[in-house]
C-alpha cells in the first residue's frame, strides 16, 4: 500500500534512530504552504530528547518556508539577500538542509563582494532573466561566475520561487565549452 503525500503545512512521522551510544537523532518530513517538502533534524541524549526537540521545530520550520511575510516584489535585493543568508545561517546552525555555517559564511563573502553591489539596488520584481542573463555576461568573471551562480540560483529558489514574486529561472552556462578530446575532432557542418 502506497503512502498517502503530506499535504500542504502538513508534518510527517517523527522516526529515531541512535547514531551511537548516548546519541540518538529525530527525523521528520514536512510539507509547507507553498507544497516544498523539507526534512527536520534534532539530536538528544535519548530518544525522548531527540523527539522532544523536535516535535516544535517543523511547526516554525513551516511557517519560516512560507517567505511571504519575509520579502516582497518591492523589497530591495539587498535586503532580500540579507533575509535569505540570514535563514539559512539559522537553518545550518540546526541542522536543516546540506548547509554547515562555513559553507553560509562563504556565501556571505561572495554576496557581499560580487551580488550586493550590482543587484542590491533593484527591487525583487525586477529581478527577471534578461537582467540576470546580462549580469553574468557583463558584471561576473569567469573565475567567479560558478561561485555566484551557485548562490544566486539557490537563493531564486529558496526564497522568491517559492513565493510567486519571479518566475523560475534555469541558468545555463553561456561559456563556450571545449572539445571533448576522447571524441576526436570536431565533425565539419554542411557537408
Amino acid at each position: 500500500m502506497a503512502r498517502n503525500p503530506l499535504q500542504p503545512g502538513e508534518i510527517g512521522k517523527i522516526r529515531t534512530v541512535q547514531v551511537r551510544p548516548g546519541l540518538w537523532r529525530a527525523d521528520a518530513s514536512y510539507c509547507d504552504h507553498s507544497g516544498a517538502k523539507g526534512r527536520c533534524r534534532k539530536s538528544g541524549r535519548t530518544e525522548t530528547a531527540a523527539r522532544r526537540a523536535l516535535a516544535d521545530e517543523p511547526k516554525g520550520r513551516i511557517e519560516l518556508e512560507n517567505p511571504s511575510g519575509l520579502v516582497a516584489p518591492t523589497s530591495l535585493m539587498n535586503e532580500a539577500v540579507e533575509t535569505y543568508l540570514k535563514n539559512r545561517m539559522e537553518d545550518a546552525r540546526n541542522g536543516v538542509g546540506r548547509a554547515n555555517p562555513r559553507s553560509v559564511k562563504i556565501y556571505r563573502s561572495v554576496a557581499e563582494n560580487w551580488i550586493k553591489p550590482i543587484l542590491g539596488e533593484f527591487r525583487v520584481r525586477h529581478l527577471t532573466p534578461g537582467r540576470l542573463d546580462t549580469y553574468f555576461r557583463n558584471d561576473v568573471p569567469p573565475t567567479r561566475y560558478a561561485d555566484v551562480r551557485k548562490i544566486i540560483h539557490a537563493f531564486i529558489k529558496w526564497l522568491l520561487v517559492r513565493a510567486g514574486h519571479v518566475q523560475a529561472v534555469r541558468f545555463v552556462d553561456t561559456r563556450r565549452q571545449p572539445w571533448p578530446k576522447a571524441q576526436g575532432p570536431r565533425p565539419m557542418l554542411g557537408t
